[in-house]
């Protein structure tokens, strides 16, 4: 006679609703999440953890001896778009592949989506691509073109300072002596006792001062010697001024 084993059921928000103590090692089951508990004998439903425990890892997840796993798989296993394989993260429609000690990956999209301010880099046949155009490929040959014209004259630039002084020049020489003037006219009168008369030009010589002098203009007028009249005084030869 077969015999048919059957869980303790119900939905997700009746589970929660209600609350129940499971007793030790009774399962409950969400019929709506696919999602299963299993109880302690204490813990209320809201306390117990889904099992397999995926929410509550608390160590690494090591494979067994030897074996070589994925997490996740394709043919529709995935992990919602995210699955590892090898060197290979499968994200979607797209992957980043460990190669060496490089990373590759198809295209990077920069910006947002396209259309929407976004790029697309990518890299084929060693040229760099943005959005399918080359922009930057292998360099070419170095070409030559004319030779440009000639730029305008600058602005001329500022008046330098002052330099400083020279040196004082030599000496010039002596020029030549003048020629001698002519003899003047009239008789040179000298105011005392006695009368000398001579050109203009010739030494006049006075010999005994003493006795022809005066102490002064005073005494000179006083003997008539006009204003601007030659006397002699005390061994001076004087022109009387008042």
């Amino acid at each position: 006679m077969a015999y048919r084993i059957i869980l303790r059921r119900d939905s997700a928000s009746n589970w929660t609703a209600n609350n129940p103590v499971l007793l030790s090692g009774e399962p409950g089951y969400e019929t709506d999440t696919k999602k299963l508990k299993i109880g302690d004998g204490i813990s209320t439903w809201a306390n117990l953890n889904y099992y397999p425990d995926l929410e509550y890892i608390g160590s690494s997840l090591v494979p067994a001896t030897g074996g070589v796993y994925d997490i996740g798989a394709t043919g529709g296993y995935e992990w919602r778009d995210l699955y590892l394989s090898g060197n290979t993260i499968h994200l979607g429609d797209s992957t980043i592949s460990a190669v060496g000690s490089s990373v590759a990956m198809d295209s990077i999209l920069l910006g947002g989506p396209t259309g929407s301010g976004g790029i697309v880099l990518s890299a084929t046949g060693g040229q760099i691509n943005i959005d399918g155009s080359t922009v930057v490929g292998s360099t070419g040959a170095t070409g030559f073109g004319p030779t440009g014209s000639t730029g305008s004259v600058g602005v001329t630039g500022s008046t330098g300072s002052v330099g400083a002084t020279g040196s004082v020049g030599a000496t010039g020489s002596v020029g030549a002596t003048g020629n001698t003037g002519a003899g003047g006219t009239g008789a040179n009168t000298f105011y005392g006792s006695q009368t000398i008369a001579g050109p203009t030009g010739t030494t006049l010589i006075l010999g005994n001062y003493a006795s022809l002098g005066f102490t002064g203009d005073s005494p000179a007028a006083a003997a008539g010697v006009p204003l601007g009249g030659i006397y002699h005084a005390d061994g001076v030869v004087r022109i009387r001024i008042i």
